[in-house]
C-alpha cells in the first residue's frame, strides 16, 4: 500500500492510568472525519520514533520495548491483540512496518489502512494509550501537525480507581503525582499540547469535546458528537477494564462517582498531605497539583498522617511488583510530626531490604 504524500493529522492521548482517557476515545470517534481505535501502544514507545532497522526487526519479532511510565515499564509496539478491530492480521502488520521510511510514514499507511477498514474518510486520526504521556515530547517533535491531548482527573478519585485495581494507596499517590508531573511539563513547555479535565467531560461531555476538535479545524456540533455517540457498535466491540464500575460500552453518558466512596477520611487527608521530592531536588504536592487543575481540598483531617503514610509505605515495599517506581523518588509528609529526615531514612532502609539503590 502506498502512503499519501500529505501527511493526516494525529491526535495523540496520553494520561495517568484510570483518568477517564476511554471516555475520551469514545467521544473521539463519534466525531466526523475522525476515528479513534483502541490502546495499540503506537505512541508510547520511545525508540519507535527513531525507526531503525533495528526496531522494525524488534518490532516484527514482537519484543519488549523500553516505556519510561510510571506504570508500565515494559510493552510491546502495536498491541496485536486489537488486530482485528483494525483490519489488520500479523502479516499486513509486518508488511507496514517493513514498507515504511519512518514512523511518521508507518502512522499514514496505518491510518490509511483504518480508514479503509471503518468506511470513513478521515480528516485526522486519533489514537488513546494512557503510557503515550511518556514521549509528548518526541511526539512534538515527529508530528508538526498533530496535537497531543493529556486527560486530566482529580487526583484522589485516580488513586481510588487504583486501588480498586489492586494497586496500594502509596504506589497510586506516586504514580498520579509522577504522571501530573509530566503532563504539566509538557503543557508548560510545549505547543500543541491540551488539557482536558475528565470532570468536564463527564459534565458536558459533547459540548466540550466539540469546543476541542473544533480549535483543531473540524466543524462539528454538540448535537452531532451526541447522535454518534448514542449509538457507536465499534467502540462498544473494544474490552474494557474489569474493575471499572463502566464495564461496557452503552452509548449514554456517564455518571462520575465522588472519590469519597473509595478513600476514607484518613487516606483522604493522607493523599492531600503527601509531596513527591523528585530525582533533582525539586518539590511536587499533592494538593498544589489538585489546585493546579482547580480541584478543591477536602478538608479532611486525620490524627496521625505520618503514621499512615508509614503504613502505606511499608505495605507498598512489601507487596508491589512495581518497587522500582520509588528509586530517585520520595513520597514524603511535608510538615508532619516525624521528621521529613526519618521519612527519607525509612525510605532508604525499605530500599534496601527491596534490594534496590536508595533515593
Amino acid at each position: 500500500m502506498q502512503s499519501n504524500t500529505e501527511q493526516l493529522p494525529v491526535l495523540c492521548v496520553g494520561s495517568a492510568p484510570s483518568s477517564g482517557s476511554t471516555l475520551l476515545a469514545d467521544l473521539l470517534d463519534a466525531v466526523p472525519g475522525l476515528a479513534c481505535g483502541p490502546e495499540l501502544n503506537l505512541f508510547s514507545i520511545p525508540k519507535a520514533y527513531a525507526y531503525s532497522d533495528e526496531f522494525k526487526t524488534a518490532a516484527r519479532k514482537r519484543h519488549s520495548f523500553e516505556v519510561p511510565y510510571p506504570v508500565i515499564r515494559r510493552s510491546k509496539f502495536f498491541n496485536t491483540k486489537y488486530l482485528d478491530v483494525v483490519g489488520l492480521t500479523t502479516e499486513s502488520l509486518d508488511q507496514l512496518l517493513e514498507a515504511s521510511t519512518s514512523f511518521p510514514d508507518f502512522i499514514q499507511r496505518f491510518a490509511d489502512n483504518f480508514a479503509s477498514f471503518r468506511e470513513r474518510e478521515l480528516k485526522a486520526i486519533a489514537e488513546k494509550t494512557p503510557e503515550n504521556l511518556c514521549c509528548v515530547k518526541p511526539f512534538h517533535q515527529h508530528f508538526p501537525h498533530g496535537t497531543f491531548i493529556i486527560v486530566v482527573r482529580d487526583g484522589r478519585a485516580v488513586v481510588g480507581s487504583l486501588m480498586r485495581r489492586g494497586y496500594s494507596l502509596y504506589e497510586s499517590a506516586l504514580v498520579w503525582l509522577c504522571c501530573s508531573h509530566m503532563a504539566q511539563e509538557a503543557a508548560d513547555n510545549l505547543s500543541r499540547v491540551i488539557q482536558v479535565r475528565y470532570e468536564d467531560l463527564v459534565t458536558q461531555p459533547f459540548a466540550r469535546l466539540a469546543t476541542v476538535v473544533n480549535q483543531l479545524g473540524f466543524d462539528v456540533s454538540a448535537t452531532e458528537i451526541s447522535e454518534r455517540f448514542t449509538n457507536n457498535p465499534y467502540r462498544a466491540n473494544i474490552q474494557r477494564v474489569p474493575t471499572w464500575r463502566a464495564k461496557e460500552y452503552t452509548g449514554k453518558t456517564i455518571t462520575t462517582f465522588s472519590y469519597e466512596e473509595d478513600l476514607s477520611t484518613e487516606e483522604i487527608a493522607l493523599l492531600e498531605s503527601l509531596t513527591l521530592v523528585l530525582p533533582d531536588g525539586r518539590e511536587l504536592g499533592f494538593s498544589e497539583s489538585l489546585a493546579m487543575h482547580d480541584y478543591p481540598a477536602s478538608g479532611k483531617k486525620s490524627n496521625d498522617v505520618s503514621g499512615l503514610w508509614e503504613q502505606h509505605a511499608k505495605a507498598y515495599y512489601g507487596e508491589s511488583k512495581n518497587l522500582d517506581l520509588q528509586c530517585g523518588y520520595s513520597l514524603i509528609v511535608r510538615g508532619s510530626e516525624r521528621t521529613e529526615k526519618s521519612q527519607l531514612n525509612l525510605l532508604d532502609q525499605l530500599n534496601q531490604k527491596a534490594g534496590l539503590k536508595a533515593a
